[in-house]
């Protein structure tokens, strides 16, 4: 399963004390192995269920030194060998036989179009330090989770709510209640609570670390593609 949580506030180093409080809450999602990657102005939190390369070697936040590049994944690529014979052909050198180093020299060798590259489901966070910015991504149908928290000042992104908590006090989205209470679901990117939204299926964020400033790109649509294949 996995799991993740970033923490963004330009100039601020988290401290280890809320880190490991919100790794404990996640621990669940990846009982096999945890890490954390803390910068200033932003904190990568990680919980590993392992299924591809056993190896601690494949443990997250994954790191590429070289390119100063960070990511936290959680899914199942499925077309990640394909992919990876590409990358070869292209010069690039693996150490693991995770799709998790796919996606991230996937990323250095085609940007933001690595996404649409992907066959599977997936939730990833790609933390760029040259460029001070964060890459997010959720999959073409949104099947792993993906949430959303900004104030102004602070961001959350994570695979799960509970460790906001330690942050805000999580307030009802009382518009939403009713179809939450009726369907047992909040639709669209309603998550039950205020200022708490999904990412939705398909969207890419980019996130600069500095500014805050993001930038919303739709990658996916399963609408517009239905559509096409019916013409």
């Amino acid at each position: 399963m996995c799991g993740f949580v970033v923490l963004i506030e330009p100039k601020k180093k988290f401290s280890n004390d809320i880190l490991s409080k919100i790794e404990k809450k996640i621990f669940h999602r990846g009982p096999d192995s945890g890490g954390i990657l803390n910068e200033n102005g932003i904190s990568m939190v990680f919980r590993r269920l392992s299924i591809l390369d056993l190896r601690k070697i494949s443990d997250q936040p994954m790191v590429d030194k070289k390119n100063s590049v960070s990511i936290v994944f959680n899914g199942e690529i499925y077309n990640f060998l394909e992919l990876k014979k590409k990358l070869i052909k292209k010069g690039y050198f693996f150490k693991t036989n995770s799709d998790t180093e796919v996606i991230l020299k996937g990323y250095l060798e085609w940007g933001e179009e690595i996404s649409n590259m992907l066959e599977g489901m997936f939730a990833f966070a790609i933390f760029d330090k040259k460029k001070k910015n964060l890459f997010v991504s959720r999959d073409h149908l949104g099947i792993k989770p993906l949430y959303f928290f900004s104030n102004g000042k602070f961001i959350y992104i994570g695979s799960e709510i509970s460790p906001l908590k330690n942050f805000i006090d999580l307030q009802v989205d009382k518009e939403a209640l009713s179809e939450i209470l009726f369907f047992r679901y909040a639709s669209g990117k309603s998550t039950g609570y205020k200022n708490i939204f999904k990412i939705p299926a398909g969207y890419n964020y980019s996130i600069n670390i500095e500014t805050l400033n993001v930038r919303r790109t739709q990658y996916f649509d399963l609408a517009g593609t239905f559509y096409k294949n019916k013409k």
